[in-house]
């Protein structure tokens, strides 16, 4: 199987399925030789780990803390050292929604982009002198939507535009040279999420909803569904699962040129 590269997305795994067509194939070398293992706890889940071209591990975690005598989800940003585990650089996120923060993805400079509320950031990491930190490099805010707007999932497009999808599905995408963007509601049905990551490829951007699977694409700068179909999403929610529907994220694949869905 072939991959597509999006040149506005790192290399490796700069995804939490690999890469933007969500396809869960990773071409790097399989380990050889003796393997030695280690192991770091970090005081909570980790759902996203991310590796850009520099080899350097970017991991999401969120951790329970105590604040006000209440116990509340905190989502940090990890900077880890892959042969260690060692954690060298951290960042406090904004905390969100189960989901906020856990599909993001890293562009061509290994900046991290991540989606929370109704903000989309681009967080750099460098080193001065021995330390390594974290810093926001830019923000773009959805100030016009409404007040229960809440990202779940962002993808970049094979033309530099950020695609991203909502809880309440509504989907779109933002050009992050003017900050413009543009949405689309995809169903009127109250109880139709998005509870999944998303994906892209020259084909379109795919998204499965907890009713249906659309895909999109843009047409006269507007995002437009190319098509739409429903699926079997039985009578309750799966166990295991965090919604009644799909549980699964979108992918594409590549065979002999053709893409396919």
């Amino acid at each position: 199987m072939a991959q597509v590269e999006n040149p506005y997305a790192g290399t490796k795994t700069a995804f939490m399925h690999d890469d933007a067509l969500s396809s869960d194939v990773f071409t790097g070398k399989e380990p050889t030789g003796d393997l030695n293992f280690t192991f770091e706890t970090k005081k909570g889940a980790v759902p996203t780990l991310l590796m850009g071209s520099d080899d350097l591990l970017q991991v999401v975690c969120v951790r329970n803390e105590s604040t006000d005598g209440s116990i509340k989800r905190t989502p940090y940003l990890l900077l880890l050292n892959p042969e260690t585990m060692e954690t060298i650089a951290s960042f406090k996120l904004p905390a969100g929604r189960a989901l906020n923060n856990i599909y993001g993805y890293l562009n061509e400079n290994d900046e991290l982009l991540l989606a929370n509320g109704k903000t989309i950031y681009r967080i750099a990491h460098n080193q001065t002198e021995n330390e390594w930190e974290f810093k926001i490099q830019e923000k773009f805010v959805l100030e016009s939507v409404a007040d229960d707007f809440e990202f779940v999932a962002i993808t970049p497009d094979w033309k530099g535009n950020i695609w991203f999808a909502s809880y309440d599905s509504q989907a779109g995408f933002l050009n992050p040279k003017t900050g413009k963007f543009s949405l689309i509601s995809l169903s009127d049905k109250k109880d139709e999420i998005v509870a999944n990551s998303i994906s892209s490829s020259p084909a379109g951007i795919a998204i499965a909803t907890t009713h249906s699977l659309y895909v999109l694409h843009l047409k006269s700068k507007q995002p437009k569904i190319l098509w739409q179909a429903d699926y079997d999403r039985g009578n309750r929610v799966k166990p295991g699962k965090l919604s009644w529907g799909t549980g699964s994220s979108s992918s594409f694949s590549v065979r002999k040129k053709v893409m396919n869905i």
